[in-house]
């Protein structure tokens, strides 16, 4: 099916979208990660689109998404990108609430909208979220360390450079040479460069000391599920989901592939089958005995997941008496 595309004006900046699917399935909204763009989700969003109406965007500031001024990218930038996330499921869902799929950096975002916005998220798919507050001491001051190494060589050489140092601290060899292998580094080739660095310039640091707190997330954990790839990564990607997941007695699922090179590179049936199970963290009641998705059950338990929510949503914006 053939995305979608257009734009939404939100403040302080102009979001480029893409949906596919119909419109009358379950809302399923993909967060780029550390790359900002929606180009590396296309495979999965094509995959996604059978059993749901995905929606992606390029994140604030980020090449196709403009921003009216670096004030649009200053001050609290992980809520601007969760608002901005509010936005578009609002705008383009026609206020249903939306399954919401986040990986690595991105994932403090979800997080974000889960704690202003958590009418709008049916479950958060959280992919080895980058969660500094789940390290250990130790860990974590390697961590600070290596970011702060990393941003002296982002001055000094530019992104490039400084993502030779970020990459392999998150992800394994194998996982590496398939991100390099992936199809879509062509298409991010063919869009025109970002004028600032979004990410180095205000995101990474924001990500590294977001104020996460694990009360924040008690009340709503059945809108949770915790995954990681099945290619092993660093500490730094594996241990925070790790972590999480013990504390909170979420169950942790493994998708294909590893921190960065799963999505654009694996199989789409593959890929679709096995984060549709997981969105819904339902895997033993969707899935047959051939170990194929249910289609019919699936899509009959997301409709009650969503009709749920929209109650809660409901009530939510009922004019006081």
């Amino acid at each position: 099916m053939t995305p979608q595309s257009g734009h939404i004006q939100v403040n302080g900046a102009t979001l480029y979208h893409e949906t596919c699917g119909k419109p009358e399935n379950p809302p399923l909204l993909l967060v780029s990660a550390g790359n900002g763009t929606s180009v590396f989700l296309e495979p999965l969003a094509s995959a996604l689109s059978r059993d749901f109406f995905v929606m992606t965007f390029d994140r604030r500031g980020f090449y196709r998404s403009m921003v009216e001024s670096s004030e649009s990218l200053s001050g609290d930038i992980l809520t601007k990108n969760a608002e901005d996330c509010a936005c578009i499921i609002e705008k383009l869902s026609s206020k249903r609430p939306a399954f919401v799929f986040a990986s690595s950096g991105s994932a403090t975002i979800a997080l974000e909208l889960l704690r202003i916005k958590p009418h709008l998220i049916v479950r958060a798919v959280l992919h080895e979220p980058i969660l500094t507050a789940m390290l250990s001491p130790s860990d974590r001051l390697g961590l600070m360390e290596l970011l702060d190494k990393a941003t002296r060589v982002y001055k000094k050489s530019g992104s490039t450079a400084a993502n030779r140092l970020l990459i392999p601290a998150l992800s394994s060899p194998a996982d590496i040479s398939s991100l390099k292998s992936a199809p879509v580094l062509k298409q991010l080739a063919a869009l025109p460069p970002n004028p600032v660095d979004v990410y180095f310039e205000y995101e990474m640091e924001a990500i590294s000391h977001y104020p996460f707190d694990l009360q924040d997330l008690l009340p709503p954990k059945d809108q949770l599920c915790l995954a990681r790839g099945d290619v092993a990564s660093s500490t730094l990607a594996i241990s925070p989901v790790a972590r999480l997941s013990s504390v909170l007695n979420c169950s942790l699922e493994i998708f294909p592939g590893g921190h960065h090179g799963s999505m654009p590179t694996l199989p789409l049936p593959e890929i679709s089958d096995d984060v549709m199970a997981t969105a819904l963290g339902m895997r033993p009641l969707l899935l047959s005995s051939k170990g194929t998705l249910n289609r019919p059950s699936m899509k009959s338990l997301v409709d009650e997941n969503v009709s749920s929510r929209m109650s809660r949503l409901e009530a939510l914006q009922a004019p006081w008496i």
